[in-house]
């Protein structure tokens, strides 16, 4: 039971999170919004960061997940 509402919580955080980036590119504010603004600069070395802070939580949580499942 534990197992299956933690898996359950972590594939919703992992949701809300993407959504939120989503959310915040188009002007919602969040991790999107950060972005947007580095993006419209032309900051890439910001931009490579907050895309590799994304992926890496992305790939945390899925790892995490796979591992509580088993």
């Amino acid at each position: 039971m534990r197992v299956a509402f933690t898996g359950i919580a972590i594939y919703t955080w992992d949701v809300a999170f993407r959504a939120a980036t989503v959310v915040g590119f188009f002007g919602g504010g969040g991790m999107g919004w950060y972005l947007k603004g580095t993006t419209q600069q032309l900051e890439s070395t910001r931009v490579a960061a907050i895309l590799l802070v994304i992926v890496g939580l992305m790939l945390l949580a899925e790892i995490g997940s796979g591992w509580v499942r088993k």
